[in-house]
């Protein structure tokens, strides 16, 4: 299903963005977003306040994640022969896109912490009834107005918990009033408040 390595990637990337394949008119041109952020062949947008083009991809077995960022001229290549296809997240499998992420973070010089470092706070159990409720986002780019979302946190034995598309249940430990994250995957969550203090 997949032949190649993370070093014919590497070598490939240097080929295409060096010059040694194609014009720097036909790059551009395949680098410019057309549609929804995916330019011919490859997708375009602002990460980190840097512009990275790549590719992810997937099939029985295997996920992929290819990032390019043109100014730092940094590769990140993930390749992966574990697969969970409808894993939460992308339903690619998540793991070699946030490897990415992390591996891209420590190119650029920033720090990564993994969701094992970090620290949960106890929170006044009184307070976890107002998290309880059905929370709907939009997410850009995908489709002509992009899609919209929605998640669930429940209450369960003092414990929240949050489920989502392709998203199992997972318990959300506090790391600061109206600030969460996951033990199980690299998930942070805000909640937000209304004028009255209502969490919206």
């Amino acid at each position: 299903s997949i032949y190649s390595t993370v070093e014919d990637l590497h070598r490939w990337t240097q080929g295409l963005f060096g010059g040694k394949l194609l014009s720097a008119a036909s790059v551009a041109k395949m680098t410019t977003p057309v549609l929804n952020g995916y330019g011919y062949g490859l997708s375009v947008g602002t990460v980190e306040g840097r512009l990275r083009v790549g590719h992810a991809g997937g099939t029985q077995g295997f996920h992929t994640n290819f990032a390019y960022w043109p100014d730092s001229k940094s590769t990140v290549v993930v390749l992966a022969n574990f697969s969970i296809l409808g894993n939460p997240g992308m339903g690619l499998g998540p793991a070699p896109g946030v490897i990415a992420r992390w591996l891209a973070m420590l190119a650029h010089g920033e720090a990564v912490e993994l969701p094992t470092e970090r620290k949960a706070i106890a929170l006044d159990a009184a307070t976890l009834p107002g998290y309880v409720g059905v929370y709907v986002t939009m997410v850009p780019g995908r489709g002509a107005t992009g899609t919209t979302l929605e998640y669930t946190v429940t209450l369960d034995a003092g414990r929240l918990y949050l489920t989502g598309p392709r998203l199992p249940k997972s318990e959300l430990h506090a790391e600061a009033k109206d600030r969460f994250f996951s033990r199980e995957r690299d998930l942070r969550i805000e909640f937000t408040r209304d004028e009255t203090g209502r969490v919206t």
